[in-house]
């Protein structure tokens, strides 16, 4: 079979927008810098010009750049590269910008459930040591940090005002621990609530989600109490989850706006306002064995 040779002809426009691309990328720092680096010389550049053409652009979109907030990039934090190693290949690569904060959220695999937003992962409790707090702020930060350092099965209840810190203080303890590689979760308890409603005809949801909060070793129960209450709840998910937690010893902490008796009276009626008091302190019987209450005091952070 005869090989078959096809050739295409540029026109004199079309040869004339080729060479001044090519003079273009030529005057590249970012390609002067690859032919350096990678010891080639112009004849290479010239035979993929339009894959350096675009690495240019890339480049460009790069400079100047403040932080991830500002990425010019079709996916933020990641820009077209160019690599030589016996073919040139084109690969995608982090920024310096997205491989700290990558660095940063390395543990985020130890969370077997994470409700909220990254700012739960970059949570530090080693930026809170140091810092100029008001007092009552400053000795919840010591006591948790004290926490830390000898845990033990029995947590912090934490409450106190909206915006004081509780969910900060709370994501920074159970990072500390995904670091070490302690599997870890963070439950927001009324999107918990919502979850099994909507889950309530595919029981395997819910199954996984209370197996997967029984199974981590540190376990933050967050905003306890702002939940829309439903007996079922209470006694179907909150109560077994709780008491497995107890019986096997692992570390439950908890955040809410309410201090241990208005969760015992939130707790106490039911969507119809029937009074289950004895249902509500088997739950509190759990909650107040697994914690212990500590106020969060100082101001509104949220509004700083």
């Amino acid at each position: 079979m005869e090989k078959i040779n096809i050739t295409f002809e540029l026109n004199e426009q079309q040869k004339a927008s080729r060479a001044l691309l090519i003079q273009n990328v030529l005057k590249d720092p970012n390609v002067l810098k690859f032919m350096k680096e990678h010891k080639v010389d112009e004849t290479f550049i010239t035979r993929h010009v339009q894959r350096f053409a675009d690495w240019s652009i890339e480049c460009g979109r790069c400079d100047h750049c403040p932080g991830l907030h500002a990425c010019r990039q079709k996916e933020t934090g990641y820009f077209l590269d160019l690599e030589l190693d016996g073919i040139l290949q084109t690969v995608y690569k982090p920024c310096d910008y997205q491989s700290l904060q990558n660095d940063l959220t390395a543990h985020e695999k130890q969370y077997l459930i994470r409700d909220g937003g990254k700012e739960v992962l970059l949570a530090d409790f080693s930026s809170l040591l140091n810092a100029d707090f008001e007092a009552d702020y400053a000795e919840s930060v010591a006591k948790i940090a004290s926490w830390i350092n000898q845990p033990n099965e029995k947590g912090y209840y934490l409450y106190g005002n909206s915006g004081v810190g509780k969910t900060y203080l709370a994501s920074a303890m159970l990072n500390s621990f995904a670091k070490m590689g302690l599997n870890v979760a963070m439950v927001h308890v009324p999107s918990l609530a919502i979850k099994v409603k909507q889950s309530f005809d595919t029981p395997d949801v819910i199954d996984y989600t209370m197996a997967m909060i029984k199974k981590a070793r540190v376990v933050v129960f967050d905003d306890i109490g702002a939940e829309s209450l439903s007996g079922w709840f209470r006694d179907e998910i909150l109560l077994p989850l709780l008491n497995y937690r107890m019986d096997h010893q692992k570390s439950t902490w908890f955040t809410s706006n309410l201090k241990i008796d208005g969760l015992r009276a939130h707790f106490r009626y039911n969507l119809k306002g029937d009074d289950e008091a004895l249902k509500a302190n088997r739950l509190m019987e759990r909650i107040e064995s697994l914690s212990s209450p500590l106020l969060v005091g100082g101001k509104n952070r949220r509004n700083t």
